[in-house]
């Protein structure tokens, strides 16, 4: 969904486009005069941009249990909750497709459950680029559940995916933090220094 911002700057410039087509007769009535009404409530303030170049990279280059999820959002643009409920034998690594035909939904304060259709209610197949097929073949030889993206082999929880997240971010600064102080020739605070690690500005969230 488009921001807030952006929306209200579309329904201004349509609705100023009408109103000149009215100033030179070329129209009886302006039908965008209460456009700025329909603009969905929740539509986000600011719209998200795409993670960065280097970003990419750091997916790519560090491990993590959230690692697989964020490579199938990166590449194959699945979204969370098609990401939560994909299992192993929705993905041909022979045909290198992945058929995205269930998603999660949020059923109690702290329980998804997986229904069929994709948030549109539409089911599809994504292609797989070779390069990432080889890395899910080797994720699925030491995969303990038939999910891909799994916790002790369930089902994910709002909750545990939430901590796993912000487990994987953590994990991605502190390894920039490290290879920053590694050029400075200064030694690195412990992970979990008390004092806390500084930011090097490289999270991102899922929808990015």
């Amino acid at each position: 969904m488009k921001s807030k911002r952006l929306l209200k700057a579309i329904s201004n410039t349509v609705n100023q486009i009408f109103e000149f087509a009215v100033e030179n007769d070329m129209i009886v009535k302006n039908p965008a005069c209460k456009a700025y009404k329909v603009i969905p409530k929740n539509a986000p303030t600011k719209t998200v941009t795409s993670i960065t170049e280097y970003q990419r990279e750091l997916v790519l280059m560090i491990d993590h249990p959230a690692k697989i999820a964020a490579i199938l959002m990166m590449f194959m643009g699945l979204r969370t909750g098609e990401v939560l409920s994909l299992k192993w034998n929705d993905i041909d690594l022979n045909e290198l497709v992945i058929n995205v035909r269930t998603s999660c939904e949020r059923v109690a304060s702290n329980k998804y459950s997986i229904k069929f259709g994709t948030k549109n209610g539409k089911c599809r197949k994504v292609s797989i680029p070779s390069s990432v097929a080889e890395y899910l073949e080797r994720q699925k030889l030491n995969s303990i559940s038939e999910l891909v993206v799994n916790k002790d082999g369930r089902l994910h929880t709002p909750t545990t995916w939430k901590r796993t997240w912000k487990s994987y971010q953590f994990s991605l600064n502190y390894a920039v933090y490290k290879e920053r102080c590694k050029k400075l020739g200064v030694e690195p605070k412990n992970k979990y220094s008390p004092t806390g690690i500084p930011d090097m500005n490289v999270r991102f969230n899922a929808h990015q």
